[in-house]
């Protein structure tokens, strides 16, 4: 894979057959979003687009431990703002989780 970068998006291309050309989108979040994965509160500091037949993953840094890990869109959420008026979340779809 060769990577190229423009302002926080890189875009990866692979050859997985010679009739096939796969890209994977990483886009750095700036300002990063706080939000809670099933390990607690966390820093969304980028996510990865595998493209169109799998979930975002979300690049996080938690909170507690400083630990970085990848989640698939159904275990992240938003922290509640009430500043936009969201004043509660959706459950998380926990997975295992060590």
């Amino acid at each position: 894979m060769k990577p190229a970068a423009h302002n926080g998006l890189s875009v990866c291309s692979s050859h997985t057959t010679p009739t096939k050309l796969e890209f994977i989108v990483i886009t750095r979040i700036e300002p990063p979003i706080p939000v809670n994965t099933p390990k607690g509160k966390a820093m969304a500091i980028a996510w990865i687009d595998y493209g169109m037949e799998n979930d975002l993953v979300w690049m996080c840094v938690q909170d507690d431990t400083g630990e970085f890990w990848q989640w698939e869109n159904a275990h992240v959420r938003a922290r509640t703002n009430l500043t936009l008026g969201r004043t509660s979340i959706s459950g998380i779809a926990h997975g295992r989780v060590s």
